[in-house]
């Protein structure tokens, strides 16, 4: 580890208004960049499943990353105070390209009447569920109950009732909605890095993330931007406030807030439970009982006040989503799956498409379930072991217990034996939330961006091409083999960084870590 440098005076200074200048134009091309991959894969999406188009999509991913490495070598070695006040330049590098991105999609026709969006028949699902909720009905598809959390159903309502309840409206209404929730993933990550001192990086990881190639069709044509920033809006709350730079809640009010972001993501999709145990961490080391008491009764009692409607109105109904996503074996597109068509399955039978159970179970749902609970268990178990020497500094013990817990997050996302593909939403944002909390500076961000860009085009591609057997089975296991490596490289540097020279008493405003 290099040691601590402290910045010395120079005698000559930067011309700042120089600097300045050159901080627009890099922001002015990662806005031009963004417009650019929100147009161009609209006339792609036109034909999927073409094999001559998987050049073209991989070649812009790359450009996206190389663009995003040369910016990162600019953004990541200016000054603190640079990127400090940068909430305007934000949001329009989210919302600009993303309007622009459903605007498109919503105009463009791929038959009269039948937009890009209408493509995908799970935003026609969505609108069903919530236009049925509208009427009072329970909602239901071919006969079963709605298959996910009871809070996603409230997503799905207002959605329909943006769009009037109207289907053609719904195209463009509820991609809108899941744009907010966009902004409210970008907030929070911008915010985090201003929290742990880190703006630029945050800065940079949010402008990564809302424009990234390889995600615009999983932003609107899913939901999974709405966990994913909830999950991110609990890190943030949670971790304490710093200086006088962002939205700031006294201390008693951090595990409150976090407990109810928290609540809220575990009944929109689960997933976001997982980071709890991770932030409860910071707390039992630090014996903050009373902080530990009010997340885990926030966290329970929010879940019960939303949930104890739907029980009582539908018991059948509201079981349905647990037994039903609990029930499901093993899909093609699944590391496990890789497991043991490769070292298990002497016939090597695959399923008939990536998203498919697989032919033969060679693997059960409880022995699964069991690794990737000890998965879990083992990064708790390294984080609590490292994080020990540090248990008297709680500010520090809650920024590395919560990179600890998206890790934790990522990790049960990637040992699921169903995966899939728009779980590369919250991947791709948790990762750039732990990036922002890790001391990683410019070249990291180079390795970052690289590997994230190159997970991202192969998890596309394994769908993209999924009528090829050939051809989705080598893009899921090089997806699974990068993901996995820039998860346990973001986990080191977790575990790896200095924590006396990352205590946020012993640096001064003019200290730089490197």
């Amino acid at each position: 580890m290099k040691q601590l440098e402290l910045i010395t005076p120079i005698k000559n200074p930067p011309l700042v208004g120089k600097q300045k200048y050159l901080d627009w134009l890099v922001i002015g091309l990662l806005l031009v960049v963004g417009l650019t991959a929100a147009g161009l894969p609209i006339g792609w999406t036109r034909e999927l499943k073409r094999q001559y188009q998987a050049n073209w999509y991989l070649g812009l991913n790359l450009a996206y990353g190389v663009v995003y490495a040369l910016a990162g070598w600019w953004v990541l070695r200016r000054d603190e105070v640079s990127y400090r006040r940068r909430w305007l330049e934000l949001t329009a590098l989210v919302l600009l390209p993303n309007l622009f991105n459903i605007w498109l999609r919503d105009t463009s026709e791929l038959k009269p009447g039948q937009s890009l969006f209408g493509r995908d028949a799970d935003i026609g699902l969505y609108f069903d569920y919530g236009h049925a909720f509208a009427q009072g009905f329970s909602p239901s598809y071919n006969g079963n109950p709605m298959e996910y959390p009871q809070f996603a159903l409230l997503l799905f309502w207002i959605g329909e009732r943006l769009a009037e309840g109207k289907l053609d409206n719904y195209y463009w209404a509820f991609p809108t909605w899941m744009l907010v929730w966009q902004v409210v993933a970008a907030t929070s990550v911008y915010g985090i890095g201003l929290k742990v001192r880190r703006p630029q990086a945050g800065f940079l990881m949010a402008a990564f993330a809302a424009n990234a190639p390889f995600l615009f069709q999983y932003n609107y044509t899913r939901f999974d931007m709405a966990p994913t920033a909830l999950l991110l809006a609990a890190v943030y709350l949670f971790i304490p406030g710093r200086g006088k730079e962002g939205f700031r809640l006294p201390r008693r009010y951090n595990s409150l807030a976090a407990g109810l972001a928290i609540g809220m993501g575990f009944l929109t999709k689960w997933l976001p439970a997982v980071v709890t145990p991770f932030l409860a961490g910071a707390y039992l080391q630090s014996k903050k009982w009373r902080e530990l008491v009010i997340m885990g009764a926030l966290t329970g009692g929010l879940a019960v006040i939303i949930m104890l409607p739907f029980y009582l109105a539908d018991p059948v109904a509201f079981w349905y989503p647990y037994k039903f996503q609990g029930s499901r074996k093993l899909v093609g597109e699944s590391m496990w799956f890789l497991v043991q068509y490769h070292w298990l399955d002497p016939q090597k039978i695959l399923p008939n498409r990536p998203w498919s159970e697989s032919p033969v179970i060679l693997l059960s749902n409880e022995l699964l379930t069991a690794i990737q609970l000890g998965l879990v268990g083992g990064v708790f178990g390294l984080a609590a072991w490292r994080f020990w020497q540090i248990r008297r500094q709680f500010t520090l013990l809650c920024d590395c217990w919560a990179a600890a817990g998206l890790i934790g997050v990522v990790v049960f996302t990637l040992a699921n034996r169903v995966y899939s593909p728009q779980f590369m939403v919250l991947l791709t944002w948790a990762l750039g939330a732990v990036f922002v909390l890790s001391p990683v500076g410019w070249r990291g961000n180079l390795f970052f961006c690289g590997l994230m860009c190159f997970a991202g085009v192969t998890n596309y591609l394994v769908f993209h091409l999924g009528a090829f057997e050939e051809e989705w089975l080598r893009f899921s296991l090089l997806f699974f083999t990068s993901i996995w490596l820039l998860t346990g490289w973001l986990f080191w540097k977790t575990l790896t960084q200095n924590f006396t020279q990352r205590s946020r008493g012993n640096i001064a405003p003019g200290d730089k870590i490197n």
